[in-house]
């Protein structure tokens, strides 16, 4: 459950931040959307669609294919604490 929503909602698109805002603000985010993306050392705000969840972002750059897993807080700052599934 998203905390700072309630929702419970789990979204897999290739763009959240464009859905209608009932998708925004769900507990679970698979996409590989670049409003998501994570880069490991920089910690920032991302789309406010994304409060209060967890990301699971697919970096589909050839370079890497990896899949990064982090949490989103109620400020739209992404945690500096990640999980990376390497390719």
């Amino acid at each position: 459950m998203n905390q700072f929503s309630k929702k419970t909602g789990v979204v897999n698109s290739n763009n959240p931040s464009g859905l209608n805002s009932f998708y925004h603000n769900q507990a679970l985010y698979l996409t590989n959307n670049s409003s998501a993306k994570y880069t490991i050392g920089t910690v920032r705000a991302i789309n406010a669609c994304y409060k209060g969840a967890i990301i699971i972002w697919y970096d589909k750059s050839a370079l890497s294919s990896n899949v990064y897993l982090y949490y989103v807080d109620r400020d739209g700052n992404q945690s500096n604490k990640y999980y990376v599934f390497k390719r």
